[in-house]
């Protein structure tokens, strides 16, 4: 790997770890009880970052 994909893989990483840490903050902190909170969109865009990192080393490897 480049220097420039290490640093897309540590950047997908953190923008990942950033959005499920929201989540789990939304759903321990902020959600009032029966409150319904749309977590697919969150969930895919972390997962989004995460496909991104895999297809990068599948390339490499």
């Amino acid at each position: 790997m480049n220097e420039q994909q290490i640093t897309r893989v540590d950047e997908n990483n953190m923008k990942a770890r950033a959005i499920l840490q929201s989540l789990i903050f939304a759903l321990e902190k902020d959600a009032d009880p029966g409150e319904e909170i749309d977590v697919l969109p969150l969930v895919e865009a972390a997962c989004d970052y995460l496909n991104d990192t895999n297809r990068m080393f599948q390339e490499w490897v």
